[in-house]
């Protein structure tokens, strides 16, 4: 299963709503999905704890190996798509999705 088949699969059932990158790295280098809330002030992207100060929902793959990347960001009052997403790529991928407004169980 590739990467561009899963996002495909997505853009299908959710439409084209959010920005959706190709990681770096294949699937095999990640083992969970993050979702964060971010502000974004003069090109500088920050995670917040505070998800009522978000500008976007950014969904993070987490490297086997430590750190992560950024594979899509959402605008602010769609927080659900972003977890629609990390559900989505979890469906095909087993990995857990881990963020700081709340944990998602797979599927």
């Amino acid at each position: 299963m590739t990467i561009t088949y899963i996002n495909e699969q997505f853009r299908k059932r959710f439409g084209t709503l959010g920005e959706i990158y190709t990681p770096q790295f294949a699937l095999s280098q990640y083992d969970a999905i993050e979702v964060y809330a971010v502000t974004a002030e003069d090109g500088i992207c920050e995670v917040t704890l505070d998800r009522k100060d978000a500008d976007l929902w950014s969904v993070y793959f987490h490297l086997r190996s430590g750190g992560v990347e950024c594979v899509a960001d959402f605008p602010a009052e769609h927080l659900e798509l972003a977890y629609n997403y990390a559900n989505h790529v979890s469906s095909y991928t087993g990995w857990p999705i881990y963020g700081y407004t709340k944990e998602v169980a797979n599927g």
